[in-house]
């Protein structure tokens, strides 16, 4: 491809190669070879030291023909592309490499602090219960017509979502739903996506390591609203006049408490084997059925609800695919045991979601909560106490644990969240061997108690020092439940 064509609707000032010069495609990394590549210099998103431009020389030395960047630099002979905003630029690029895969289907985005990996999962569900070919990317990986590839984060990186993307086009997808992380928003990463329908769901603290403020963090989410035909957003969230203001005309809200809204949650019943409430709208009014517990779910709901709607399927689908979709791993999922207590994996990491599962169990708990968690590290170590607050005002009994420590010190970081806990409240312990505080909370446990192993969700993995060691909530359980007799 030329590098004219490549680079098409990409703000270029000045370049030191000609643009009729034809490359292999685009490249972040230098590990995978970039023979006839252009090579783009990013700066890292998790570590403000690094910057792509440290690996020019290695990409010269793996054949790349030219490198991107948007600041003036030594490229040790290199030639030079220079632009905007390098990282819009990137992904642009990849759109123009694939083909501009993404305008070849009808494409939904969720973002929100959480509940994206629920509601992109509810929405998946309808759609194939309607016969529609449909294809997924989020949190657990990219999934279509029985393919699946692994991503590393929630929003892949441009070269490797607009890859995902093209092999969906080429196999017929007709519908692609993806969560959209606040991450690839505020870089630019599916700003050439048109969103026939996009969703926000809410906003709460995290990733404050990245984004420093909220105020950061709320202008990435709204994003989303100017690349969508069709905006739902959550009326009972506190962004919700940012959302709506963002959206314009077209705007549409969502909510349990507000008639105004335009898609109402009313009797609403919040159930141990999940939620039943009537949606109603301009289309009328439907009765939902979502086989996950939690007022959380109802919100999730209405916006794969909203969303459903604004790419043509009607009430009727929806509920009956909603009816049909099973638990997300991973969101508060049931690990069955043979003991005589529940014993429940879910990926709540930031206070809101912490608060909002133990509030979510609490009504269908015969027992005590028994809750095992910890926070990651090299991440917003300004939620560690709160969550540490949440954790002893919901729980009865808190097992303090590691997550990811990634870089950090194990008991330095549960040093911090038991700062904020209040031993008046709750029982505490603390093992950074999180095998060692499942097994203790399940030797505790008794009759009619939830264990409630929370943080982690969906991962296999432990991250130490840089390296994945292979740890699953669930197997910990189970072998803890093997040797209660289970």
């Amino acid at each position: 491809m030329k590098l004219s064509k490549l680079l098409e609707n990409v703000g270029i000032l000045s370049s030191e190669i000609p643009l009729e010069e034809e490359v292999t495609g685009i490249t972040l990394d230098t590990r995978k070879g970039c023979e006839g590549a252009l090579y783009a210099a990013l700066p890292s998103l998790s570590d403000p030291a690094r910057h792509g431009l440290d690996y020019v020389a290695a990409a010269k030395a793996g054949g790349a023909k030219a490198v991107l960047l948007d600041r003036d630099a030594d490229t040790a002979g290199l030639p030079k592309i220079l632009v905007r905003d390098a990282r819009f630029a990137e992904a642009q690029a990849a759109s123009n490499f694939y083909g501009s895969p993404a305008s070849k289907m009808k494409m939904i985005g969720v973002t929100g602090t959480k509940g994206k990996t629920s509601t992109t999962h509810f929405i998946r569900a309808c759609l194939e219960y309607a016969g529609i070919k449909t294809g997924l990317i989020g949190t657990n990986g990219v999934f279509w017509m029985g393919k699946s590839m692994e991503t590393g984060s929630t929003t892949p990186e441009a070269t490797a979502l607009y890859r995902a993307l093209s092999e969906m086009a080429r196999d017929g997808v007709e519908v692609c739903v993806m969560e959209v992380s606040s991450h690839a928003l505020d870089v630019g990463r599916v700003a050439p996506i048109r969103f026939a329908a996009g969703a926000f769901l809410n906003l709460s603290q995290d990733h404050l390591d990245y984004f420093k403020t909220m105020e950061n963090l709320a202008l990435a989410k709204e994003k989303l609203a100017g690349l969508s035909d069709v905006f739902y957003y959550n009326a009972d969230d506190a962004e919700a006049e940012r959302m709506k203001k963002a959206a314009g005309e077209r705007g549409r809200s969502f909510s349990i408490d507000n008639l105004g809204a335009d898609l109402v949650a009313r009797e609403t019943k919040l159930l141990s084997s999940g939620v039943v409430f009537d949606a109603l709208s301009d289309s009328g009014m439907r009765r939902i059925r979502i086989s996950t517990p939690g007022r959380f779910t109802v919100y999730n709901g209405l916006a794969a609800i909203g969303c459903l709607l604004a790419v043509g399927l009607n009430m009727d689908q929806i509920a009956e695919g909603l009816a049909s979709a099973k638990g997300v791993r991973g969101r508060a999922e049931v690990v069955e045991t043979g003991l005589p207590f529940t014993a429940m994996v879910d990926y709540a990491h930031t206070p809101e979601s912490l608060k909002e599962i133990l509030e979510a169990v609490r009504p269908f708990t015969e027992g005590r909560i028994l809750l095992v968690f910890g926070c990651g590290g090299n991440r917003d170590r300004l939620k560690r106490p709160v969550m540490g607050g949440i954790a002893s005002e919901g729980a009865d009994l808190v097992y303090l644990t590691s997550d990811n420590p990634r870089f950090e010190e194990p008991e330095a970081i549960l040093d911090e969240i038991e700062a904020g806990v209040d031993r008046k409240k709750a029982r505490i312990f603390r093992d950074a061997d999180r095998e060692k505080a499942v097994a203790m909370a399940m030797k505790e446990a008794k009759e009619g108690d939830l264990v409630l192993v929370a943080g982690k969700g969906h991962e296999d993995y432990q991250e130490v020092r840089g390296v994945k060691h292979h740890m699953d909530d669930r197997e910990l359980i189970l072998r803890a439940a093997e040797s209660l007799g289970g």
